[in-house]
């Protein structure tokens, strides 16, 4: 069995990252709190997971609160805590990714988590 794939996208000028767990359309997002919104495709299945603030910490606690009360695919769910740590491992060890570039682009582009939660460039 592969490990899903997934992307994480981080925008330091909007002091942001967004989890996508999948490419369906989204119907709708829903704030689940002020640090996390939760895009939802038509049957409410979570297709994508917004940080909306870098600077405030999101815990697995809330992780398990969201994947408990949104369907997050089962196959997705052990991602979406790796992608968390990822993210978290990335803001610890380079300090400038909270530093806009030109264009507001991210120096790292989009990425995927890997299993030892350390963020890789897509191809």
């Amino acid at each position: 069995m592969t490990e899903p794939t997934i992307t994480i996208e981080i925008d330091p000028t909007a002091d942001a990252a967004y989890i996508l767990l999948m490419q369906n359309d989204v119907a709708r997002t829903v704030e689940f709190s002020p640090e996390l919104a939760v895009d939802l495709d038509e049957l409410d299945v979570v297709v994508g997971i917004e940080l909306l603030t870098l600077a405030v910490s999101v815990t697995h606690d809330d992780i398990n609160r969201l994947i408990s009360r949104f369907h997050v695919q089962s196959g997705l769910q052990d991602a979406v805590h790796v992608a968390l740590d990822a993210i978290t491992n990335l803001l610890a060890n380079a300090p400038g990714i909270r530093t806009a570039t030109a264009a507001g682009r991210t120096p790292y582009g989009t990425l995927r988590p890997t299993p030892r939660a350390v963020l890789e460039e897509c191809p």
